[in-house]
């Protein structure tokens, strides 16, 4: 009689499989939910300290060369991708071995906000025309990070 039970639990059932696989299913479809925030998150932190970068970059620029330098923050008209450029003035320019800074693209799933289309550091580092520059996740208005740009 035990011989017998023994051959037949030798292999796995499919109902065991099918099981398996619903669980893991299950498992599956409540990680995807928080997957994708996590990775929103990680790319609002990212451009956050882009923009930090950015801000800090034009304010040691100019106040290493002495000379005004402009932060833009831009749209493109076609396809709608923002941007932070800036733009050197040409006693700035003269004075730096390499007078391009890098621009800043921003990922398509965020936005920015912000007061003015440009803000002017003086040769000092300090701003001309204080504001706010607001990042945020474009699908979800709670999601924001406002940088004093001052």
């Amino acid at each position: 009689m035990f011989s017998n039970l023994k051959e037949r639990n030798k292999g796995i059932t499919l109902i065991e499989i099918l099981i398996a696989l619903g669980v893991l299913v299950l498992l599956v479809s409540f990680a995807a939910p928080s997957i994708t925030g996590a990775n929103t998150t990680m790319q609002m932190r990212a451009a956050a300290e882009n923009v930090e970068h950015s801000i800090d970059t034009a304010r040691k620029t100019a106040r290493m060369t002495e000379a005004p330098v402009t932060m833009h923050v831009l749209t493109d008209e076609i396809d709608g991708q923002q941007r932070i450029t800036f733009t050197l003035s040409s006693k700035a320019q003269k004075r730096l071995s390499q007078p391009n800074i890098p621009e800043f693209r921003l990922d398509q799933s965020l936005a920015f906000q912000s007061d003015y289309d440009s803000f002017e550091f003086d040769g000092r580092g300090m701003v001309t025309n204080p504001g706010t520059l607001t990042l945020f996740v474009k699908d979800e208005e709670s999601s924001r990070t406002s940088f004093a740009v001052e």
